[in-house]
Order: structure tokens, then sequence, then C-alpha cells
């Protein structure tokens, strides 16, 4: 996501004359692009302007990584950057298949907007806050509190700078139109929304979310495993540990605590000290084996380097950061 943005935020900084500075690489991929129009399936004028909107050296291997997107009446057109790699020695690398439309003159409306762009970010907040999903609630015999919890859909503002493009459409044409990115809450939208007519025309959830099943639909391989009382019973032995517990990562972020009995009976049905075969009064278990091996050579541990809980398995030291 901050590549594509990257890329985005970079086309804007771009001067219009900017191919009376380009660099040789930026001229290579072009003409490479430009060469290659009749095996892409396109017409000469399909690739009259390209443009860079992003080019990155490699100092390792002193490749040029430039991306060129398609322009017709000198605006972008919209997700048709094209990676192509100079090498070294000049020579252009780029993929066989492009992202480019074609017959792009016949297919864009006028390059002038009617509606502006301030106009465009408040039709992308409204649609947002409308459709996009509300925080989780669960229903209540209130309707008052229900009805507010419907209406704590975020705000949405412009995020960046808006930007015009041209925005290839179901019908086959492509409309000028205004691309937004859109934040409000943890939510955050690319948009589009059409320069004439204030239609949102496009848009993408740049958020990734996690989506997980009922109970119902989950395999029965993802069910805990269930131990017989016969076989296992429960946790054995009482245990405690001195420990700077959860949430906190060290001593120097939060206190050290007595974590008494922490072991759990379904994961951990002999406590943390059996291996099922043999059980211990050491750091030693079915998961673990905590010791030291100072030489870092025999991979075996040093003597007694394993603290001993005792037959109460009580690990309850003080820390020393001396020692």
């Amino acid at each position: 996501m901050r590549l594509r943005f990257g890329l985005l935020a970079l086309s804007l900084t771009l001067p219009l004359a900017a191919s009376a500075q380009e660099s040789p690489a930026v001229q290579t991929a072009r003409t490479a692009l430009q060469a290659s129009v009749a095996a892409r399936g396109l017409a000469p004028a399909d690739v009259a302007d390209l443009a860079p909107t992003d080019v990155t050296f490699d100092r390792v291997s002193g490749t040029t990584f430039v991306y060129m997107a398609q322009r017709v009446n000198g605006v972008e057109v919209w997700a048709t950057q094209t990676p192509v790699a100079v090498t070294a020695r000049g020579e252009a690398i780029a993929p066989a298949g492009a992202a480019f439309e074609s017959n792009l003159a016949a297919r864009s409306n006028a390059p002038t907007p009617a509606i502006d762009a301030p106009s465009a970010v408040a039709v992308a907040a409204a649609h947002l806050r409308s459709t996009s999903p509300a925080p989780h609630h669960v229903l209540t015999d209130n309707p008052a509190v229900d009805a507010a919890a419907l209406l704590a859909r975020p705000e949405f503002a412009a995020s960046g700078t808006p930007r015009l493009v041209y925005q290839p459409v179901a019908d086959g044409a492509m409309r000028l139109a205004w691309a937004l990115t859109m934040e409000g809450g943890s939510q955050l939208w690319s948009v589009r929304v059409d320069a004439a007519t204030g239609a949102i025309i496009a848009k993408e959830d740049l958020v990734v979310h996690d989506t997980w099943g009922e109970a119902a639909q989950r395999p029965a391989s993802f069910a805990p495993l269930a131990f017989g009382a016969s076989a296992l019973g429960a946790v054995s032995a009482p245990s405690s540990y001195r420990v700077v517990a959860m949430p906190y990562e060290s001593p120097a972020h939060g206190v050290f605590s007595l974590a008494v009995n922490p072991a759990d009976a379904t994961a951990s049905p002999q406590g943390w000290h059996q291996t099922g075969s043999a059980s211990y009064t050491i750091t030693r278990g079915n998961n673990g084996y905590a010791y030291t091996d100072r030489d870092a050579s025999s991979n075996s541990p040093d003597p007694g380097s394993s603290p001993d809980g005792g037959a109460a398995l009580v690990f309850d030291n003080l820390f020393d950061p001396a020692q």
C-alpha cells in the first residue's frame, strides 16, 4: 500500500515539461514500450504519451526501475503503471503483458472537470459514511442505543491531494475522474468520482481484513484436543513463577508478579513439567527446555544451569540485572 501511494504521490510532483529533464533510463524505458505496441495489440497513438510515475535506482545491480503510465489529453490513465528495468548497459527489460488501455482518444471524454476537487471529496465522504461498515454492535432492547451505534460511523476526509485521472468503466468508456484517498477511523479507501457527473465510479478498500468463519463452519480438526480424565486428568501439581507478565515485554516495561498455576488444563493437562513419559522439577517440559550453553559449541546444557523449583514447582527468584 505504501508503494502504491508513493507512486501516486510522486506523479503529482512531476512537471508537465519533465521530458526536457528526463534521464536516459526514462527515455530508454519509453522507447522500449513504444516499440512493442504491435505485440501488445496497441496503436502507436495509445503509447504516444507515456509518463514516468516512479524511478528507482538499485545500487547493487546498477539497474534503474522505471514505472510508466499512459496519458491521454495530458491526464494519467488509472492503473496503467507498467515497470521497465533498464540495466547498467542500457538494455530495457519490460513484461510481456502490460496494463495499458487501447483506443484512448475515442474512449475518453473531455479533460475539463465540471465539479471541483472539494465537491468530489464531499461526495466521496458522504458515500463512504453511508456505505462503509458500522462498528460492531450487538442489538439491544434499547432503540436509542441501537440507533446511536448505527450513527457512530466515522467521518471521512481526503488524505493527500486529489488529482484528475481517466478511469476505465464497465461500458468501455474512460471517464475523467477525481482520484481520492479517503481516511476515516481505521478505514482507508481509494475512490474515483466522475468529474462530470459526481457519481462514484470506482473504489477499493485499502485495508486488509481477516475473515473468521462461524464455529459451525470451522473444520473439526480445528477443535481443541479432548483428553480423557482417566488418561491424563487435571493439571497435576501446583506451580508458580516470578515473571514480567503479559503484555509487558521486559523488566524495563513492567513489574514482576507471581503467576500461580498458569498452565491451561486443556492445553497442558499434566502441567508444564511433564513430557508424557517423564516429569521434571527444573525448567523442562513438553514445550521447552530452558538452560544456558555458554560455550555455544556443545549445544548442550551447562551443568546446573536450569533453575529447580523443587517438588512444589516454585520458581520465585528475584531478578538481579548485575548477574
